[in-house]
């Protein structure tokens, strides 16, 4: 019986190291089934909680430690508040984007202007009449129908009632329609800014319910540079530029708004200096000896072998210049 006895115990102790042996062995080498696999992968390529070349917990794009800690900012989120310098920039501000001031008003008076312009080689007459409606408003369609030419009118808007049928004629018939201003009043409209953009958007709204469009074009009474809107012209351009809208100056004109003006020197003035440009913008004003000059000015135009065409927000402005 002793025997028996010493021979088990002798069994029990060899099994028992023998388990001990087998799982130490399992422990340096194969897979610990206690191990949470979480704390492995943050052994092997990195703390998975500092994110070193795995997921990180925190959400940060990229990684932590060794140089590239996503806590400290290094090529990570800036966690300091300040612009990260591999950031994307910002998209362009659209109606309802961190607007400020002024830019809040009228939030539907926008257009689609990109500001990329048609290149051709051919010479271009854009013809520019200003300050209608008026009573010579249909006469002067009737020469450009006579002439089959083309013409642009910067409108005048608080001169449109009682004159909408020559507005939508003007559309029927291909020319352009833009915008001058409601009120032709300088000290009021560039009071400031905000004085600007309320007469601006009377004459968009005004144009719109007529026509069934809206505006992309506009000129700036007086020009874009005058002596009544020194303190606010580059406010204004700034933000009309924002909203989309592309404004024309001009680098021929009549000078048929002086007392002085005739037929003769309002055509004169045009045929004399058009033909230093291959695209002249030229200004005219709904005005008697412009419209009588109207019919000798297109010819001449013709033939210098310019076409006549209206103005988009395609083609490329003339502006005047600024300091």
């Amino acid at each position: 019986m002793k025997l028996l006895k010493i021979i088990a115990l002798t069994v029990a102790l060899l099994l028992a190291v023998c388990l001990f042996s087998s799982c130490s062995v399992q422990g340096d080498g194969g897979e610990n089934p206690f191990e949470i696999a979480g704390d492995k992968q943050g052994e092997g390529s990195g703390d998975q909680g500092n994110g070193a070349n795995g997921e990180n917990n925190n959400d940060d794009n990229n990684t932590a430690n060794g140089g590239n800690s996503g806590s400290n900012g290094a090529n990570g989120d800036n966690q300091s508040g300040q612009e990260s310098p591999n950031a994307e920039e910002d998209p362009p501000v659209t109606p309802g984007e961190n607007l400020q001031g002024y830019q809040k008003l009228y939030p539907e008076m926008y257009s689609n202007g990109k500001f990329e312009y048609e290149k051709t080689d051919d010479k271009v007459f854009y013809l520019t009449i200003d300050d209608g409606p008026s009573g010579y408003t249909s006469e002067i369609l009737d020469i450009l129908k006579e002439k089959d030419a083309k013409a642009t009118f910067f409108i005048v808007a608080s001169k449109v009632r009682g004159h909408e049928a020559e507005i939508k004629r003007m559309i029927a018939e291909g020319h352009g329609v833009g915008i001058h201003c409601n009120e032709h009043e300088y000290k009021k409209i560039y009071k400031s800014v905000e004085a600007f953009l309320l007469d601006f958007n009377t004459a968009y709204t005004t144009l719109y319910e007529i026509t069934g469009a809206k505006p992309s074009v506009f000129r700036f009474p007086g020009g874009s540079v005058n002596s009544y809107n020194k303190a606010v012209f580059k406010d204004i351009i700034a933000e009309m530029q924002r909203r989309g809208f592309t404004y024309y100056d001009w680098n021929v004109s009549a000078g048929d708004s002086s007392s002085e003006a005739t037929v003769e020197t309002s055509t004169g003035n045009i045929v004399s200096n058009f033909k230093d440009y291959k695209k002249p913008q030229v200004l005219m004003h709904e005005l008697a000896p412009s419209v009588s000059a109207l019919p000798a000015i297109i010819d001449a135009a013709r033939k210098s072998g310019y076409r006549l065409d209206i103005i988009t927000n395609k083609v490329k402005p003339v502006h005047l210049p600024y300091k």
